[in-house]
């Protein structure tokens, strides 16, 4: 008995040897002081997307932190506060983008990594125009299994938090860096079949308003049209009273005789 107890021991204290060893192997990750910042265009944010900055210039670009080149900066997108949780539970695994797609969100998974982007390409040059990460903005991919970096609409409403993260592919793909969260939450959409097309119900003080505006109007346009008629009568008697008649029949002229023709003619002798 004691001899069975004594291998027991023995036993749990080489399995509790090997778990620390293994648990120290595990390299820690990188915090980086920074956090997705929302990018300054209309419509960062949406009802299923959110517009941030790309982490130029920032410490994910350090190749320190992988063992190979390419390492890869990915966005992840959790629910807040539930989604942080499963995170951090589950952030040190290996091979994290293949069990923490786009599809597992959120029925399996209240997070989910996406916008898969080659460390290479994330350029700090000021000069450089500004370059955004729009998440949410790929219908085509949505429900596709074999689309594990899909960029489908965010499938949630309320509080959600995001964050920069570096895997790299030596490590199986676990993570070596990570940056802050940056919280937000999404517009609230109407659906199409509840938007009410009917023109808006009016107060009593606009109708009233209404009527008499109407009343001044039909006013204005009687006195419009009795003006015009006065304009055209009085017209017509300035015209008869200054009208000259024109001569009519023909103008006869007294006939006109000289002297010579009338002088009674002598005979010739």
């Amino acid at each position: 008995m004691e001899f069975s107890l004594q291998i027991l021991l023995t036993f749990i204290t080489c399995f509790s040897c090997v778990k620390s060893q293994t648990t120290s192997q595990i390299p820690a990750i990188v915090q980086i002081p920074y956090h997705p910042e929302p990018a300054p265009v209309f419509g960062q944010i949406t009802a299923t997307t959110v517009t941030i900055k790309q982490p130029n210039c920032t410490q994910l670009q350090k190749s320190t932190f992988c063992n190979t080149n390419p390492c890869y900066v990915w966005v992840v997108i959790a629910v807040n506060p539930e989604g942080l949780n499963d995170y951090d539970a589950n952030k040190n695994l290996a091979n994290m983008p293949t069990f923490t797609h786009y599809e597992t969100f959120p029925k399996y998974r209240l997070f989910y990594m996406t916008l898969q982007t080659a460390q290479s390409l994330i350029i700090c040059n000021p000069t450089y125009e500004l370059a955004l990460m729009r998440v949410g903005s790929d219908n085509s991919c949505v429900n596709a299994a074999d689309k594990p970096n899909c960029n489908g609409p965010i499938k949630h409403s309320g509080l959600l938090s995001a964050k920069y993260v570096l895997t790299d592919p030596a490590r199986s793909n676990q993570i070596v860096a990570e940056t802050h969260w940056y919280n937000f939450t999404l517009l609230n959409a109407t659906a199409w079949q509840q938007i009410d097309t009917n023109p808006p119900g009016r107060s009593a003080g606009m109708i009233v308003l209404t009527v008499i505006l109407c009343v001044l109007l039909f006013i204005l346009l009687l006195l419009l049209i009795a003006l015009l008629i006065y304009a055209c009568t009085h017209s017509m008697k300035t015209q008869e009273k200054f009208n000259i008649p024109s001569p009519q029949g023909s103008i006869k002229v007294a006939r006109y005789h000289t002297h010579n023709m009338n002088q009674p003619k002598m005979p010739i002798q």
